[in-house]
């Protein structure tokens, strides 16, 4: 399997080691890059298998606080020293299901620090309600998206820059595409309004909207 092949280097150089088989900086190089290459196709088959979980194995749809989704997101991606995640929730709940609106903002909030150009960095969110229904945007102050690539960014697999620059699966927005998608919504990337980098805006039907405030 993938996750034992992600060993087989660790053991190949404890045994050399063992018998005090001197190797050259090339084999070293090489066990380097087979331990990279195992765990990036471990990481895609653990992306192809959330993406195939979407809408098979959601919460039931509740009340959902958006803050307590995005602060449990936060809390499982651990961000870098130096990327602060804001809010400014006008519209503080959905009707959703819990584990995928959390998954969505993880999806978000990653892609903005794994592409961003800075070792700081901010990731914005924001949500209101209007007469079009609900508006979720996820901005940042990272690189940003050229005009020509707002589309292909949502295909799966899809990357704007090689594995090497910036490792993923490119399935993140593919998965946050299938999560909207599941709840009648629309996904896509607009100008930036607050900051320099990439915009990411979610509309979602007003039915999804709460009827009560939760804080």
């Amino acid at each position: 399997t993938l996750r034992a092949m992600r060993t087989l280097p660790e053991w190949i150089r404890a045994d050399l080691a063992a018998d005090h088989v001197i190797v050259s900086d090339s084999v070293l190089e090489s066990l380097k890059m087979l331990e990279k290459q195992a765990l990036r196709a471990d990481n895609m088959l653990l992306d192809l298998r959330t993406y195939s979980r979407v809408g098979r194995m959601q919460d039931k749809t509740s009340l959902v606080p958006l803050k307590s989704a995005i602060e449990n997101a936060v809390a499982d991606l651990k961000p870098p020293p130096g990327f602060i995640v804001n809010t400014d929730l006008q519209l503080h709940a959905i009707k959703a299901p819990f584990n995928e609106c959390q998954l969505l903002f993880e999806v978000l909030i990653s892609n903005a620090i794994k592409h961003h150009d800075g070792s700081v960095g901010t990731v914005q969110i924001t949500t209101s309600n209007d007469n079009h229904g609900i508006l979720i945007a996820v901005e940042d102050d990272g690189p940003g998206i050229p005009r020509e690539y707002r589309d292909r960014v949502f295909e799966m697999m899809a990357m704007l820059t090689s594995r090497d620059e910036c490792e993923g699966s490119g399935l993140g927005l593919s998965i946050a595409r299938k999560i909207v998608g599941y709840q009648g919504g629309e996904i896509s990337i607009a100008d930036p309004k607050y900051m320099k980098g990439t915009r990411i805006e979610i509309r979602l039907p007003a039915q999804s909207a709460a009827l009560t405030t939760i804080v």
